[in-house]
């Protein structure tokens, strides 16, 4: 899908607000600056997802939605609780002329199967991880994409010298309240997050992990069989 945007509607967009969190390229060489996602979609994104549908689970700006739908998604579903991160991706999306729908809504909400769920960076963030990956696994028909901290975060390195043997133990670190919101942080070991969806969700199918670009997590791969 090709946006029929002018490069005037994008200067004005960019500048109408404070924009965090993700880079989102636009068209005629513009773009909302902010932390470069693409090393990891380039990773773990199909070539195409022609007709299939993509949720993305605390979505910010929604740039893997929009690289969803250009590339043949049928519907593209954005869940995002942040009121201004809801209310900046959802004026990107209208002066694009996207039609991905982005709802200011939790995943325990959201009763409807997608063909591709994303979690990216947001397990950490949810007082009850474990309940909310359950969910996930619950509502994708066909692939899951993760991303999630580990203890190589710098916030538990200061606390105690993360080796590699602990590394390949179920291990879960488990931080304290992070303000403003006083949400808990929780990092996982690859080993562990293998554990939880083998043994105590009880998924089947190929599952594959690898080194994040934020090298302090991982990014998995979960295709229902």
């Amino acid at each position: 899908m090709e946006y029929d945007v002018t490069p005037e509607a994008l200067d004005a967009l960019i500048g109408r607000h404070d924009y965090f969190y993700q880079r989102v390229p636009l068209p005629h060489g513009r773009e909302i600056k902010g932390k470069d996602r693409e090393p990891l979609m380039k990773k773990v994104f199909p070539a195409d997802f022609k007709g299939k549908s993509v949720m993305d689970v605390g979505c910010s700006l929604g740039y893997y939605l929009f690289v969803a739908e250009q590339r043949g998604a049928g519907r593209c579903i954005g869940l995002e609780r942040s009121a201004s991160a809801f209310e900046h991706v959802t004026d990107i999306r209208d002066t694009l002329g996207s039609k991905v729908e982005f709802h200011k809504r939790e995943l325990g909400d959201w009763d409807e199967p997608v063909d591709y769920l994303i979690g990216f960076n947001v397990l950490h963030h949810v007082t009850d991880p474990l309940r909310m990956l359950h969910r996930m696994v619950e509502l994708t028909k066909h692939t899951l994409l993760l991303e999630y901290v580990t203890p190589l975060n710098g916030k538990y390195k200061r606390l105690f010298n993360v080796t590699d043997a602990m590394m390949n133990q179920p291990l879960i670190a488990v931080g304290g309240l992070h303000k403003p919101d006083g949400i808990l942080t929780f990092a996982f070991t690859p080993a562990a997050m293998m554990k939880i969806l083998r043994q105590h969700i009880g998924v089947e199918g190929d599952i594959q992990q690898g080194v994040s670009p934020e090298l302090d997590r991982r990014w998995l791969v979960w295709h229902r069989p």
